[in-house]
């Protein structure tokens, strides 16, 4: 019953076996993952709430609403508006309220909207 069972399996196999050997040796290639690929680019999170401390080296600590503190860093192409103009880095001020999107790996900051005293 055994051999009867191995040969009766094995028969309908064949024919998948020799065409997938031939499609492995047919020399197609993929293309080089340069080519016709997409980069992914991680979302961006945003914060909102009140800058506590800006620190030497200009990294910004944000508190916000429910208590959650982040540390952004601005760079230069920083997107950066204060009270409805466009700003700097160093326009900003502890106090100001805060909207910021930033890369939320390197916390680097692509966009900040201020609004605070002058």
């Amino acid at each position: 019953m055994l051999k009867f069972f191995s040969k009766s399996l094995a028969l309908p196999l064949i024919p998948f076996m020799v065409l997938f050997s031939l499609m492995s040796c047919a020399g197609v290639s993929t293309p080089a993952p340069s080519i016709g690929t997409v980069t992914a680019v991680p979302a961006a999170d945003t914060i909102e709430g009140e800058i506590s401390l800006i620190e030497v080296d200009g990294t910004i600590l944000i508190w916000s609403a429910s208590g959650a503190a982040v540390g952004i860093e601005p760079q230069g192409d920083t997107k950066i508006t204060r009270n409805g103009k466009t700003g700097k880095a160093d326009e900003l001020k502890p106090g100001d309220k805060v909207w910021v999107r930033y890369m939320p790996y390197s916390h680097e900051a692509l966009e900040i909207r201020a609004t605070g005293k002058d």
